[in-house]
């Protein structure tokens, strides 16, 4: 006797014993997507024959109605454990492709994988299981096997090879590792040399994992190899896709260069030219990005974002009239009142306009710039008003996220620093490197307060810490180098990291002073003279000077050195050590 399982789970419904179930599409599998779920178990299979179960008994038909009773109530792994088991022995197709359906809401590898190779034994000639196969092997960076796969699964797909290849984008996008999946779609442009969605395939998916010069190439290389029907239909969405992309390199010219040719044919694409505004203003072409956000503005009145970037580049400009103007605007549009205060306050804060800014600080009320605010009302209120108003504003605000808390911590370092609090403002960095022990800008200020409270021991410390983390970190090497250069110790470490620095910064005057020192105190004092002609040629500065001074009167050039110190004796008044400079020279004292 032959019984047609969903039929038969439909009829037991009817008295209440429930159904074939079929998965939350809400919550499908990386491998499949909510299109890609398998249809339930219907009465016909996709070759026409009816799927039916051989010998079937009543355990069995027991066993399917629990099972589809459990997957009703969302336990998905109780129905799998018993259909599988069923499916695999019956070999019956529909409980193959109900097995897989449920090994879906089981979230399961192993439990999708035996399910697919399942209905791959029993179906080889549909395309599903072929399909969640490659993606499988993808995700566990078989390479060889998902090509096999992907080759089985287009030779029994309904769909063109475009079809197929634009929709593997989002599926192998969420199944596989980054390295996989631009293999996988390495593969895909090699074996389609002729198809442009491979190309734009592969520059997606590199565009999303952050490979940004291959992302280009592809993305070019599908737009050159398009008809004129798919450019016409196409064009627009690469370029948008591509000036995104342009946005991520440290060099705006790239995406000027790019972009350029596609503007003048397209100038109606304000995605685009609002792009393009922006590399503009990274590459400093102020003028022109400006212009380019007022033709924007001009054909899209309600252009907000826009309205926003063009009144933060005027204020870079120091159009403060242009900008408050576009600022009001900003901040009377729904969604953007708060960001559009916030820069009210920032602009009025710029021009000294503090009561104004504080007004302004105030009206914010959403998130992220709440904080901020927060930390500019206590900023005017410290210059204005003194530290016990400031620090009360920092104490009401409801830092959430690390950053927040961070920067919450740090303007109380600064302001007890302001107030020669230095043991609070010590303890406020170390709380803020405690949530943040990576963050090299909190151990680099941090070293400054150390070393002026003289506490060596741990000025060297953070040093090495932020050395650790960033070797080639100019300020911490010529900071850690200069430091034992000044007290002429651990000298050959010294030149090592000074060496270091130069070689990053060739042309920075304190890495310069720094070397110059370094070789006084290994008494090369003509070498240390070139170092600190050198920096004092790049900036006059009070510390290269004190040291080319001593550097020439060790070289016996005392006339030379008196008539620089005196050069600059008047504009340096305030400076103790400079104006005794010559002195401590004639009595031979140690000059730090």
């Amino acid at each position: 006797m032959k019984f047609n399982v969903c039929k038969w789970a439909a009829f037991t419904a009817l008295l209440t014993l429930g159904a074939c179930a079929s998965v939350d599409s809400s919550k499908q599998s990386a491998v499949m997507s909510s299109e890609d779920s398998v249809p339930q178990v219907s009465g016909q299979a996709a070759s026409g024959k009816k799927l039916v179960l051989e010998d079937v008994n009543a355990t069995y038909l027991y066993q399917v109605l629990a099972a589809e009773v459990m997957a009703e109530k969302g336990m998905m792994v109780d129905a799998f454990e018993i259909i599988y088991p069923l499916a695999l022995k019956t070999r019956d197709v529909g409980l193959a492709k109900r097995a897989f359906e449920l090994s879906m809401g089981t979230y399961d590898e192993s439990n999708i994988d035996r399910a697919t190779q399942l209905w791959l034994e029993v179906e080889p000639d549909e395309p599903t299981p072929w399909r969640a196969a490659y993606l499988m092997s993808l995700r566990s960076g078989d390479l060889d096997s998902a090509i096999e796969q992907w080759q089985r699964y287009r030779s029994n797909s309904p769909n063109s090879l475009q079809q197929d290849v634009l929709a593997a984008v989002q599926r192998v996008g969420r199944s596989a590792k980054p390295d996989m999946a631009l293999a996988f779609f390495d593969y895909l442009v090699k074996a389609n040399p002729d198809v442009w969605q491979a190309f734009y395939g592969g520059g997606f998916l590199a565009a999303r994992f952050e490979a940004y010069d291959r992302s280009v190439d592809l993305l070019k290389k599908s737009l050159q190899i398009m008809s004129k029907e798919d450019l016409a239909e196409n064009e627009s969405q690469i370029y948008q896709l591509l000036s995104k992309v342009y946005l991520q390199f440290a060099s705006a010219d790239k995406g000027l260069e790019g972009l350029k040719d596609y503007l003048e044919r397209n100038p109606s694409d304000w995605l685009v030219q609002e792009r393009m505004a922006r590399l503009e203003v990274k590459a400093d072409r102020f003028t022109q990005a400006e212009n380019r956000y007022l033709s924007i503005l001009k054909a899209n009145p309600s252009a907000t974002t826009s309205r926003l970037s063009l009144a933060l580049l005027q204020i870079e400009l120091q159009k403060f009239p242009q900008a408050q103007a576009n600022l009001e605007q900003v901040a009377t549009r729904p969604g953007y009142e708060s960001v559009g205060h916030y820069y009210l306050g920032v602009l009025s804060q710029e021009q000294g306009e503090l009561n104004r800014a504080l007004s302004f600080f105030e009206k914010v009320e959403l998130q992220p710039y709440v904080v901020d605010a927060m930390l500019h009302r206590s900023e005017i209120l410290f210059a204005t008003q003194g530290e016990q108003p400031a620090m009360a504003v920092l104490n009401q605000v409801e830092a959430e996220t690390v950053a927040d808390k961070v920067k919450v911590l740090r303007a109380k370092a600064i302001f007890y620093r302001a107030v020669q609090k230095w043991d609070e403002s010590i303890a406020m960095y170390d709380q803020a490197i405690a949530l943040d022990q990576e963050n090299v800008d909190l151990l680099l200020a941090q070293s400054i307060l150390l070393y002026d409270t003289q506490r060596f021991e741990d000025y060297v410390g953070n040093l090495k810490r932020v050395l650790v983390l960033q070797p080639n970190d100019v300020d911490a090497l010529n900071a850690l180098g200069y430091y034992y250069a000044e007290h002429a110790i651990e000298l050959d470490e010294a030149e090592v990291l000074l060496k270091r620095a130069l070689e990053l910064a060739p042309q920075s005057y304190y890495v310069l002073d720094s070397i110059g020192w370094l070789a006084y105190q290994q008494k090369n004092y003509l070498q240390a003279e070139a170092y600190l002609k050198k920096a004092l040629a790049i900036k006059v500065d009070e510390e290269v000077l004190i040291h080319l001074v001593a550097t020439q009167w060790q070289l016996g050039k005392t006339g030379q050195a008196k008539q620089l110190w005196a050069k600059y004796q008047q504009q340096y008044l305030n400076n103790q050590r400079y104006q005794q400079l010559i002195q401590d020279l004639q009595a031979g004292r140690t000059i730090r």
